[in-house]
C-alpha cells in the first residue's frame, strides 16, 4: 500500500513539473503572441457615434506621425519644396563661414542612389502615414577652422542663419555622448526646424589628434577617408505632406480630430 500511495505521489510530482514546465515555456510565447497581435492591430480607440452607437477607430489608420501635430503638416511645405528651402539656407550658411574664414568645399553628392524622397513612412501606430521623409545631399568643407575661439565663431554663424528661418541653435555633442571640449577632433551637433525638419552639423578637425589615438582607432575600423578636417551639413525631414496626398489627408485625419494620441507602437 505505501508503494503504491509512493508511487502516486512520484506520478503527480512528474505530472506537476511537466504541467509547471509547460506553463514557462507558453508565458513567454502567449507574450510574444499577444506582441505579434497587438503590432497588427495596431492601437485603438473606441468613439461614441452620433446615433450613440460604439466605434472602433484604427490608429494603423492615422495619417500622419506621432511626432507631428497634424496641423502644422498641412501648414507646411511639400517634401520638394523643404529641400529647396532646406538647400537655400545651407548656402546662405555656406556662404557666411566662407566670407570670414574663405574654407574650402566638394562638390555635392547625393545622399543615396535611392534620392531624396523617402516612402513608406511608418505613422508609429503599426500602419503607414501619407507623408514622406527627407534626407538632402551632405555638404562638406575640406579646411576648418584653425582655432578653437573661431570653431565657436562658425558654430556662431551657423546659428544666427538657422534662428533666421526658425530654426533652433544647435545642440552639441562629442561622438561618446559627452560634453564638448576645446582640442576635441569631432563635434556633432543637430539644429530642429518647423514640422520636424532638421539641419545636421558635423566639424572634425585631425589636426587636433596629437596623440595619434583617433587616427588608430579610424584606421582600425577601416575609415581611412574620415583622416581629413572637414565641417558637413545636410538638411533632412522626418515627415512632409506631398501636394498629391493632400486631399487623402484631410480624409483620412477627420475621424480623429479632437482625440489625444496614443503611445506608438514599438517598433
Amino acid at each position: 500500500m505505501k508503494e503504491s500511495m509512493t508511487q502516486n505521489s512520484r506520478r503527480r510530482g512528474t505530472w506537476l513539473l511537466v504541467a509547471l514546465i509547460a506553463v514557462i515555456v507558453a508565458l513567454p510565447v502567449a507574450a510574444i503572441a499577444g506582441y505579434w497581435v497587438s503590432s497588427a492591430i495596431g492601437r485603438t480607440t473606441e468613439v461614441q457615434a452620433p446615433d450613440g452607437s460604439t466605434k472602433t477607430l484604427y490608429w494603423r489608420e492615422y495619417p500622419g506621425t506621432a511626432e507631428l501635430d497634424p496641423r502644422e503638416v498641412l501648414d507646411g511645405p511639400t517634401p520638394q519644396q523643404g529641400l529647396a528651402a532646406g538647400e537655400r539656407m545651407i548656402t546662405e550658411i555656406q556662404e557666411a563661414l566662407d566670407r570670414e574664414f574663405s574654407l574650402n568645399w566638394t562638390p555635392i553628392q547625393p545622399t543615396h542612389e535611392q534620392g531624396p524622397f523617402n516612402t513608406p513612412v511608418s505613422n508609429d501606430f503599426g500602419g503607414y502615414s501619407l507623408l514622406t521623409n527627407v534626407n538632402g545631399p551632405e555638404r562638406q568643407s575640406t579646411t576648418v577652422p584653425p582655432t578653437w575661439a573661431s570653431k565657436q565663431q562658425a558654430m556662431d554663424i551657423i546659428n544666427t542663419v538657422l534662428l533666421n528661418h526658425d530654426y533652433g541653435a544647435l545642440e552639441l555633442q562629442s561622438p561618446d555622448g559627452g560634453s564638448i571640449i576645446s582640442g576635441q577632433v569631432v563635434i556633432w551637433g543637430m539644429s530642429t526646424g518647423p514640422v520636424g525638419q532638421w539641419l545636421t552639423f558635423g566639424l572634425q578637425d585631425v589636426s587636433l589628434d596629437v596623440d595619434g589615438s583617433f587616427a588608430k582607432r579610424e584606421l582600425r575600423m577601416g575609415n581611412e577617408r574620415e583622416m581629413t578636417s572637414w565641417i558637413s551639413l545636410s538638411y533632412g525631414a522626418n515627415g512632409l505632406l506631398p501636394a498629391e496626398h493632400r486631399k487623402d489627408f484631410i480624409s483620412r485625419l477627420e475621424p480623429f480630430l479632437g482625440l489625444d494620441k496614443p503611445e506608438a507602437v514599438e517598433s
